[in-house]
């Protein structure tokens, strides 16, 4: 049961640094806002890539995640489990939006283009 905690901890928190609107000013910042890649510094470009890919982030997220959980005491696994509820919801709406696609298609109205 832990281990589907931590998975659906580091899920949503994976997606939300690297996709939602609450880090874009990390992820524009260290990116300095639309320079060319060519333009940044190694780290800069290597840490831009980074919190940008889900998966990428989920490494870093899933260690974490772990090290609160196992040594955070009860406020840590509340906040993971805080997480793990977020994660769940976010891929029971997924589930929900797959299953009411109409057939044959991706066009609905919960989705964005």
């Amino acid at each position: 049961m832990e281990l589907i905690v931590l998975i659906l901890a580091t899920y949503r928190t994976a997606q939300v640094i690297a996709q939602e609107g609450v880090f874009e000013p990390l992820r524009a910042w260290v990116v300095k806002g639309g320079v060319p890649p060519e333009q940044l510094s190694p780290v800069r470009r290597w840490f831009g890539q980074l919190i940008h890919c889900v998966t990428c982030v989920s490494v870093w997220a899933g260690w974490a995640l772990a090290a609160l959980w196992l040594w955070g005491g009860q406020a840590g696994q509340w906040f993971v489990l805080a997480l793990a509820a977020s994660g769940g919801a976010v891929m029971a709406g997924s589930v929900l939006v797959a299953i009411n696609r109409p057939k044959g298609g991706y066009d609905d109205h919960i989705l964005p283009n």
